[in-house]
């Protein structure tokens, strides 16, 4: 990673993760069908759920947090080689046709050292939908990662609001001035990039906001983020709920409602991270989204090396205590919070408003004069 004098990407983000000893709990069932693994490595397969065993809770016991190919894992005290990771997504019968629906979950397939059966292994959770009939598979004969927990970030092509105008976020520059929510102005340290990883990952879905889904102009065009990136909520119903008059929620707790959802895991896009002088609310799109928080488990996702770099040329973020601009909340409060309140009148919830982050102003004179 290079840390340029004028504009430009600064790094590029390669699969660099700790390795450190542990166990990691997924659910797990056996194949009994007729399937070979080179048959199902080579195309999208289509497997009846009468062809599994029952779903089993498992813990996998790894040197590292980093499946190889062919590599011999262990859960129930045998051994079991990995063969291919990817995606698993319901099936449903529609005029005599399987037809996918629903979300796709990340799926990892290992083969019994002793019988040789094929064990289908769900790190983030089981595929569901009602009328399910069967297992939509893509898998490839590649490595997956227990510990990586997805991306912080913004897809390719957002555009994030500059005092002089909208800028898309792999072209802001060190030093740049990005707007923020509060009508105020943060400084660009870094912009790195992350390439998608190879084949497909549930976890590194985009979720897409399609333009007005939360009002006009939030988001001003279609809005593209990692499951994991936080965008600012407010309203009488987090307060009811949760005392709070503001906080940041996972883009992926919006999932499901109107004009929103995840794209296809075939279509990863490459992420940007964005990190300012501070954590702040910067306007993608027109939405109210957060920058990187350093130096606290969102920093956690940038390579050892890279990481090095940057707290050598910005020594302050090694010394200093991340302060979330924020209160957060977790992925299960931001869906709880979105699903109570949907339909009741009284407990609103507004998203990615930067209106209500704007007390004196100064953001829409600012945006006016552009």
């Amino acid at each position: 990673m290079i840390l340029p004098q004028t504009g430009g990407v600064i790094g590029v983000r390669h699969s660099s993760w700790g390795c450190n000893m542990g166990s990691y709990p997924v659910q797990g069932m056996v194949y009994n069908g007729s399937v070979l693994a080179t048959n199902l490595l080579s195309n999208k397969t289509t497997l009846v759920l009468s062809s599994f065993g029952p779903m089993n809770s498992l813990t996998i016991t790894d040197a590292n947090d980093k499946l190889t190919l062919g590599e011999t894992v262990q859960f129930g005290g045998n051994d079991y080689v990995m063969i291919g990771s990817g995606t698993a997504q319901p099936g449903i019968s529609l005029l005599g046709l399987t037809i996918p629906t629903g979300t796709a979950r990340d799926l990892v397939v290992v083969q019994s050292a002793t019988t040789g059966k094929l064990h289908f292994l769900f790190p983030d959770g089981v595929p569901n939908a009602t009328g399910m009939i069967a297992l939509v598979v893509d898998v490839d004969p590649i490595g997956y990662d227990l510990g990586d927990n997805g991306p912080l970030c913004f897809a390719a092509g957002t555009r994030i609001s500059t005092p002089t105008g909208p800028v898309w976020v792999e072209d802001l520059a060190w030093r740049q001035q990005v707007l923020t929510a509060d009508g105020r102005s943060a400084r660009v340290l870094a912009v790195i990039a992350e390439p998608a990883p190879p084949g497909s990952s549930a976890r590194h879905m985009a979720v897409r906001i399609a333009a007005g889904a939360f009002g006009p102009g939030l988001p001003a065009c279609d809005l593209r983020l990692s499951q994991q990136h936080r965008v600012a909520v407010s309203g009488p119903g987090l307060e009811l709920m949760f005392g709070l008059s503001a906080a940041l929620v996972p883009a992926a707790a919006l999932v499901d409602f109107h004009q929103i959802g995840f794209e296809p895991p075939q279509q990863v896009p490459v992420y940007y991270h964005l990190l300012c002088d501070r954590h702040c609310l910067v306007l993608a799109e027109g939405l109210a989204a957060e920058t990187l928080l350093w130096p606290e488990a969102d920093a956690q996702q940038i390579p050892p090396e890279d990481r090095s770099r940057i707290e050598r040329r910005f020594p302050q973020l090694a010394t200093e205590s991340a302060q979330p601009c924020l209160p957060q909340l977790s992925l299960r409060e931001g869906r709880l919070l979105l699903r109570e309140t949907r339909n009741l009148r009284g407990w609103e919830v507004e998203i990615g408003n930067p209106a209500r982050f704007d007390s004196k102003g100064q953001l829409a004179r600012r945006l006016a004069r552009i």
